[in-house]
């Protein structure tokens, strides 16, 4: 699968549900203990129960991100078989 020209593992989204559920269960938590807070003037103001939407980018890019970063520097290691 491609995104953006980006060659994207196949099964990515298979490591996004349990990150946005952890994202769901946990960002709520530490915004309401006061660990972190969001200037709302720099935030769209969507939130899922209390978390802004924009926290749940995070692990989509980190599933698009971190499998492309991978797959790019293991080809690259890769001898080439005309050496």
């Amino acid at each position: 699968m491609k995104i953006l020209g980006i060659r994207i593992a196949p099964k990515w989204y298979l490591a996004l549900i349990p990150l946005l559920l952890l994202t769901l269960a946990f960002d709520p938590i530490i915004i309401a203990l006061g660990i972190v807070d969001y200037d709302r003037r720099l935030i769209l103001g969507l939130r899922l129960f209390g978390a802004p939407i924009e926290d749940f980018m995070y692990a989509v890019l980190a599933c698009i991100v971190v499998p492309s970063a991978w797959y790019y520097l293991e080809k690259k290691e890769k001898p080439h078989a005309n050496n």
